[in-house]
């Protein structure tokens, strides 16, 4: 099996645990190279650094994210059920050129990659409205107890819901 699908069942694990409710197309902007990145920082992601914990069907998930350091907020989130630890994202939200981009990268129980090496998925922000960021193929929502995360994952729109834990 090759490298490339070899991990196709990890991508359907994943779009499986992230499916807690269907979001609607309009919340999601698509990837558009020509489009030019929004103006911001990461004071725009103000509240986000803490413990987050969701469930859905497939298990229980649980963000982390540290406070904003050398122009980034690096974080973690975990998806497991009764057999254990299913996926692990390690991301980053980091200031580049004015704006933010977002950088994950998918690990399985093992630590084994989704993506090759040296490739990371990355999304630009593109706009931010009413607590929403919208970065490409991905929104985050964030209030002080709410987190929520809507992503376009080929074709696929998803949804995953956290709310603030304690520390």
């Amino acid at each position: 099996m090759n490298r490339n699908t070899r991990y196709l069942p990890m991508l359907g694990i994943a779009l499986t645990l992230l499916m807690a409710s269907t979001t609607r197309a309009q919340d999601v902007l698509p990837a558009n190279p020509a489009a030019k990145p929004y103006a911001a920082d990461l004071s725009l992601l103000e509240g986000l650094s803490g413990r987050w914990l969701g469930q859905n069907s497939n298990g229980a998930m649980e963000a982390m994210f540290g406070t904003p350091r050398f122009g980034q907020v690096i974080g973690h989130i975990n998806y497991w059920n009764d057999n254990g630890y299913r996926l692990l994202e390690l991301c980053s939200y980091t200031e580049r050129d004015g704006s933010l981009v977002y950088r994950v990268k998918h690990f399985d129980p093992m630590m084994v990659a989704a993506e090759e090496k040296d490739v990371a998925t990355e999304r630009r922000l593109l706009d931010y409205k009413d607590g929403t960021a919208y970065f490409e193929d991905m929104t985050v929502t964030l209030t002080d107890d709410t987190l929520v995360f809507s992503f376009n994952i080929r074709g696929n729109l998803i949804q995953a819901s956290y709310q603030r834990a304690a520390p």
